[in-house]
C-alpha cells in the first residue's frame, strides 16, 4: 500500500479524544475550518497592498486562497510550519478540533511543498475522451484481477450484497479503478498531498483544506502518525481511495475488528464501498446501469446530460417511450417503466449514446465523472462474465 502506518511518533495520543455515541454523534461534532487561510490573506493584503489593494483584490473576484498564485509564492520551498497561511490554519484547528498549536507545528515542520502534485493536476485522466479513458480500465489486467478478487472475497461480497443491495461484480469493478485491488502503490504521503493542494492549489484550495482538517482528525481517531499514512496524488486514502471526509463519514469496521481500516483489509473497503453506494440511493435487485441507443436528427443534443450525479427525481428522467419523441431508441429492450438519463461521450470515430439508469447516477456520486460510472458497468460486466462464464449446453455442470 505504498508505505506502513505507526503511531510511533506520538502525534496526537496526548490529546486524543474518545468519541461515543456511534457515528451520528461523529457527525454532529465534525467541526474543521473549511476556508482556513482566509484572514491572514486579509492581513497580508491590507498589510501589503494597503486597503486599496484589498478592494482591487474583491473587484476582481478573488479569493484568499487566488490572491496569492502558487506559481508567485516564493514561500514554496519552506517547511509548511514556517508559513503565515499555515500557521493560521493551526491556530483554527487548535481552537475548533481541540488540537495543540505546538504539536501541530511539529507536524507541519516535517511537511512541505510537493511540487509532483501540482504537476499532476495539470492533467487529470478525466481530460481524456472516452474512448481512451476505458482502456486504462477495460484491460485483461483489470478484469481478471476482478475475477480473482471475487473469488478470493466471496464471503464479505456476499454479505454486503445482502445489508446493502449491491453485486459483488460492482465492488469488484469501483476497488478495480480505484487501486487495481490494492496493487496500484500509493506513492504519495496524505499530509503532504493535501497540504499542497490546500495552500498551493488555488482552484481547488478551500475543498482540499477541508479535506486536509478532516484528515488530521482521521488520523488521530484512527491513532495514526499522520506523517506515514499513503496516498493517492490527490490525497485519496487506502483500497477504495476515500478522502479523508468520506472515510470518517462513510467507512465502516465490516468484519468487526473494532478497526475502520480501509488501508489494507478488503473487508472493511468492500463493506464500506457498498454502505457509500446505499447511501446515496443504490436501488436493491435493479441491474440495469446503461444501454446504448442510437440516435436520429439533432433534437436529442439539447437533453444530454452532462452534470452528475443527477437528482433522483424530475422530467429529465424519461422512459424509453419518451425518448423516442427526441430521436432516441436504445438497441436493446429495456424496462418500459423504467426512468433513464442521455449521456454523449467521445467515441474512437463517432459519439457515442447511452441512455443510462438510477444506479449508474449514485455511481457519479462516487466520482462525478460519468465515463467514471460507465468503465465501472461495463468492468462489472465483464468481470461477471469471466467470474462466472456460461457453461456449454449439455455439460452438466
Amino acid at each position: 500500500m505504498g508505505g506502513s502506518i505507526s503511531n510511533s511518533s506520538g502525534f496526537f495520543n496526548r490529546r486524543r479524544r474518545e468519541n461515543a455515541g456511534g457515528l451520528q454523534n461523529k457527525l454532529a461534532s465534525l467541526r474543521v475550518p473549511i476556508n482556513a487561510g482566509g484572514t491572514f490573506m486579509k492581513r497580508f493584503c491590507l498589510k501589503t497592498l494597503g486597503f486599496v489593494g484589498w478592494l482591487a483584490c474583491l473587484a476582481v473576484g478573488l479569493t484568499p486562497a487566488h490572491a496569492a498564485p502558487a506559481e508567485t509564492n516564493a514561500a514554496l520551498s519552506v517547511p509548511y510550519a514556517q508559513r503565515a497561511d499555515v500557521q493560521e490554519f493551526i491556530r483554527q484547528m487548535a481552537a475548533t478540533n481541540g488540537f495543540g498549536v505546538a504539536e501541530l507545528t511539529q507536524v507541519f515542520a516535517r511537511v512541505r511543498c510537493n511540487p509532483a502534485v501540482l504537476e499532476g493536476m495539470k492533467t487529470p485522466g478525466s481530460a481524456r475522451p472516452w474512448f481512451q479513458y476505458r482502456t486504462n480500465f477495460l484491460n485483461e489486467r483489470r478484469i481478471a484481477g476482478g475475477a480473482a478478487f471475487v473469488k478470493t472475497n466471496a464471503l464479505a461480497l456476499a454479505e454486503a450484497e445482502k445489508r446493502y443491495g449491491v453485486p459483488p461484480v460492482i465492488i469488484a469493478a469501483i476497488l478495480g479503478i480505484e487501486s487495481d485491488y490494492a496493487r496500484f502503490p500509493l506513492r504519495f504521503k496524505a499530509i503532504e498531498s493535501l497540504a499542497t493542494l490546500g495552500f498551493d492549489y488555488p482552484p481547488r484550495a478551500p475543498y482540499f483544506r477541508g479535506e486536509l482538517a478532516h484528515f488530521l482528525v482521521l488520523a488521530r481517531e484512527q491513532k495514526w502518525d499522520p506523517l506515514t499514512v499513503p496516498s493517492s496524488r490527490d490525497g485519496g486514502l487506502g483500497m477504495a481511495q476515500f478522502m479523508p471526509r468520506s472515510y470518517r463519514r462513510i467507512a465502516i469496521d465490516f468484519d468487526g475488528d473494532g478497526q475502520r481500516n480501509l488501508l489494507t483489509n478488503p473487508a472493511d473497503a468492500i463493506g464500506s464501498i457498498a454502505n457509500y453506494l446505499s447511501l446515496d440511493g443504490w436501488r436493491r435487485g435493479d441491474g440495469w446501469l446503461a444501454v446504448p441507443a442510437r440516435v436520429e436528427g439533432t433534437h436529442y443534443l439539447a437533453e444530454v446530460r452532462r452534470a452528475f450525479p443527477a437528482p433522483r427525481v424530475g422530467a429529465h428522467w424519461r422512459t424509453a417511450v419518451d425518448w423516442r419523441l427526441y430521436g432516441v431508441m436504445p438497441v436493446v429492450t429495456v424496462p418500459a417503466e423504467q426512468g433513464m438519463l442521455l449521456v454523449e461521450l467521445a467515441g474512437a470515430t463517432s459519439p457515442e449514446i447511452w441512455l443510462v439508469f438510477r444506479n449508474f447516477s449514485v455511481i457519479t456520486g462516487y466520482n462525478h465523472n460519468p465515463m467514471y460510472a460507465l468503465a465501472a458497468s461495463q468492468l462489472a460486466q465483464e468481470i461477471s462474465r469471466r467470474a462466472d462464464p456460461p457453461r456449454p449446453p449439455g455439460s452438466g455442470q
